[in-house]
């Protein structure tokens, strides 16, 4: 590439024509051997200059790398030794150049040195110190409101902010490790989860508590009133508060605050970038563990773990809380859903009206490019979600009798433009139409009283929605779905429904028609067309001579001529839920 590139320049480049040579004088052809000596002999002594180049290319110099097992063992030995505040900073910003990096064999071998288990003991000394100043300010609160004294204590707070300024960072070098294999991440889950999970949870609760009390000071609201508005962390009835009325405060938020997103020296932080930087590793973490299989149920599973992320993802509005927070808090609770143990208690626990909420588009009002791609994100990831809840038998009637979710699913399955101008909008645009082509169709392969709903629902739009996608739609991927959709509607319920929708039964027809014998085979064999042939042949199992819509349906059928060779079974969640690896936002821009 470089050499291309050089040959670019060059040609890029004239040339200029050299003056004319001079006449060589004329000389006898007799040769001083004298003269020819000394001349050989300053040519040994003085190199030949060679002549200037146009380009020179020097090469950075190679990064001299100490052997990971000594960095790794020094590290933790400064990580344990560390006890005064300059020490411990010292060792954790040492502890995060040495781990930043993308090898994945050395994070096994500074995991298998026992980095995360001293890690995650430091971070708990952290924690137990914060509580600790916690409890010491609220006392001096206290103090000083009985005194009548109104003052900030200012010693108390700054402890606050730099240990706030730790976790964080100590969060960024644990996030860093588990940058390893996967087998090494179920190694390391198995023996820490029991003690990090709560850890990792207090801190986005502890945040989350703080913006929100920050929020309603800023707001005017009183201190009595914000005790009632704010849950308690550890009351177990939280998670069940209604999410409209819980999350009033997001409403109250101002708009000019900005997400800013934490500088590599721990020094140059503030308290809010302090505080993003733990909320962003802290779910980044989360979403190294859901990663693996093997551990998506126990996480699920665990106390506050899906409400917490429910809070972090409904927070997210007017920045109050990272956009690079929500979408891996998006990621866990995709692959969280790819569990079949975990999509029932998923879908009870309340997160469809939260997936919901996230599918809206980006406002046209919106400039901010970066804004509008992770909101293209978030809705692509929760359709995602959407389709690997939709795979579980036993969701399929609530999720078919949520009329929201069948609204937000027909708005994604059309969405084929937007005002974002990027150079993955299309790809992600691509993947949010076949993911909620994908759950549509699951829904669809509901019992026959769910697919009549579905059918009737607002006159038949989704039968129009679904008719405009595959006439629109240039996607193979989607049409197949969309197909598959049809034929999982096709009942004897809903069968003169069907036959009355002339658009629907057009794309049906339209597709399964064999327009000549030069059709090629790839077209007459494709999903699509099969599907269509299925939907057709279900149609006229259904209709008897009785009814009303029987000479229409053979108008169609004999300009359809399906095919003779298809056999009979529904089609139900083809697609078996997939694992997406968590990545941040700007890791996504730069794939």
């Amino acid at each position: 590439m470089a050499e291309a590139m050089l040959d670019a320049h060059f040609r890029a480049n004239t040339i200029p024509d050299l003056p004319p040579l001079a006449p060589a004088p004329v000389t006898s052809n007799k040769v001083d051997e004298s003269l020819l000596e000394t001349r050989r002999q300053e040519t040994r002594q003085e190199p030949q200059t060679s002549p200037q180049k146009t380009v020179v290319i020097q090469l950075p110099p190679k990064r001299q790398k100490a052997p990971p097992g000594t960095t790794t063992l020094r590290i933790i030995e400064a990580l344990s030794s560390a006890v005064s505040l300059d020490s411990r900073l010292a060792a954790i910003d040492e502890a995060c150049l040495a781990f930043d990096h993308r090898v994945n064999s050395v994070h096994d071998e500074e995991i298998l040195a026992g980095a995360d288990s001293v890690l995650i003991k430091h971070l708990a000394f952290l924690i137990c110190k914060q509580c600790k100043e916690e409890k010491a300010q609220a006392r001096q609160k206290t103090d000083s409101s009985d005194c009548n004294h109104h003052n900030s204590h200012p010693n108390s707070t700054a402890e606050l902010n730099a240990l706030k300024l730790e976790i964080g960072r100590t969060c960024e070098a644990i996030e860093m490790i588990y940058r390893c294999s996967l087998n090494t991440v179920a190694s390391s889950f198995s023996r820490v989860s029991s003690e990090l999970l709560p850890f990792l949870l207090d801190i986005i609760d502890g945040e989350i508590r703080q913006r929100r009390h920050r929020t309603f000071v800023n707001s005017g609201i009183d201190q009595d009133m914000s005790k009632i508005l704010l849950p308690d962390n550890n009351d177990e009835d939280s998670s069940s508060i209604d999410t409209d009325d819980s999350f009033m405060w997001m409403h109250m938020a101002d708009e000019n605050t900005k997400n800013t997103r934490g500088r590599t020296r721990s020094e140059s932080m503030s308290n809010e970038e302090a505080g993003n930087l733990a909320l962003r590793k802290a779910t980044k973490i989360l979403g190294h563990f859901a990663s693996v299989g093997v551990t998506t149920q126990p996480m699920a599973y665990h106390k506050g773990l899906i409400s917490t992320l429910k809070r972090v993802i409904d927070m997210s509005n007017n920045l109050i809380i990272p956009r690079e927070a929500r979408l891996n808090a998006l990621w866990v609770i995709a692959n969280l859903a790819c569990s079949a143990e975990n999509m029932v208690m998923m879908v009870c626990a309340g997160l469809l009206d939260t997936l919901i909420k996230v599918s809206i588009p980006p406002s046209p009002d919106s400039d901010s490019l970066v804004e509008n791609i992770d909101t293209l994100r978030a809705n692509s990831i929760a359709s995602r979600a959407i389709l690997n809840l939709s795979w579980a038998p036993e969701n399929k009637i609530p999720m078919s009798e949520m009329t929201k979710l069948i609204d937000a699913l027909a708005r994604m399955l059309n969405e084929r433009t937007t005002h974002v101008l990027g150079s993955d909008t299309i790809s992600i645009l691509l993947e949010k139409r076949q993911n909620s082509a994908g759950a549509l169709r699951n829904i669809a392969a509901a019992p026959h009283r769910n697919k009549l709903r579905l059918c009737i629902y607002k006159k038949g739009m989704l039968l129009t929605c679904l008719s405009d996608a595959a006439r629109h739609d240039q996607d193979q991927g989607v049409r197949d779905r969309v197909f598959a959709t049809a034929y999982n509607l096709a009942c004897f319920d809903t069968a003169e429904i069907i036959v009355k929708h002339w658009t629907f039964m057009e794309m049906l027809v339209k597709e399964a028609a064999v327009i000549s014998p030069e059709t090629p085979t790839t077209a007459k064999g494709r999903d699509s067309t099969s599907m269509a042939c299925r939907a057709l042949r279900v149609l006229e199992m259904s209709i008897s001579e009785d009814m009303e819509t029987f000479d229409t349906l053979h108008c169609y059928l004999e300009r359809a001529r399906p095919h003779e060779n298809e056999t009979d079974a529904e089609i139900s969640s083809h697609d078996i839920p997939k694992q997406i690896h968590v990545e941040s936002s700007a890791e996504a821009a730069r794939a």
